[in-house]
């Protein structure tokens, strides 16, 4: 690597970002380091660490730079991530489209990342770019609070609620919760094979299980 992007590394750890920035921008004219200086200065801006006119800057220098990024991303999550949040959130650089958002954070999600299950779990509960479906949202906020979002408990409990709001017996909607908290211990791998009915299923083989654990204690 060159020595401008060795020095956008060093000011990023002391934390300064500008300064950052501005390596990165100048080291992006060495074609050996370009994408790596552009990746580090996507992460500052969709983290609000810069303001976009570093990126905006490099888009125009560089129309490729983000084409070459989404094809890197399906084999680095977390500069997958980026590119959802960079389309889900409205930076004015480019414009907003939640599927792409959505097709971004799956593939990041899928191959380990752990903050874009959660916005998955926000674009099924409120259909952006995909189709609205609460069982879908449950299961994408489970793989979140799994890895750490605790903002996704609070998210699958309302969302338990919703798609069992039929169950007036109040015990029998906990026990739904209580399944919901069970089934993100499954692998995502799994998560991503089952359709809605089979996600149904598992939930009720789990409350059958919880009735039956209750009843011997």
């Amino acid at each position: 690597m060159d020595n401008f992007f060795e020095s956008g590394v060093q000011s990023e750890k002391h934390k300064d970002y500008k300064s950052a920035a501005k390596f990165f921008v100048i080291s992006c004219k060495n074609e050996s380091s370009r994408y790596l200086a552009f990746s580090h200065i996507l992460e500052l801006t969709v983290k609000n660490l810069i303001d976009c006119s570093y990126l905006e800057k490099l888009f125009l220098e560089y129309n490729e730079l983000l084409r070459e990024a989404e094809r890197q991303a399906y084999s680095a999550p977390d500069i997958s991530n980026l590119l959802g949040t960079l389309y889900y959130f409205d930076f004015e650089i480019i414009e907003k489209d939640f599927q792409k958002a959505a097709e971004f954070f799956r593939n990041a999600a899928l191959n380990g990342n752990i903050d874009a299950p959660y916005y998955l779990g926000i674009m099924f509960e409120f259909g952006q770019g995909v189709e609205q479906n609460d069982k879908e949202a449950v299961k994408w906020y489970c793989m979140a609070y799994k890895n750490g979002v605790k903002e996704a408990g609070k998210s699958i409990k309302r969302l338990v609620n919703r798609y069992s709001q039929d169950v007036e017996d109040h015990d029998r909607a906990i026990e739904l919760e209580e399944a919901g908290w069970k089934i993100a211990t499954m692998e995502m791998e799994k998560w991503e094979k089952m359709n809605v009915d089979s996600i149904q299923h598992v939930v009720t083989k789990e409350i059958e299980t919880i009735k039956r654990y209750e009843y011997k204690h």
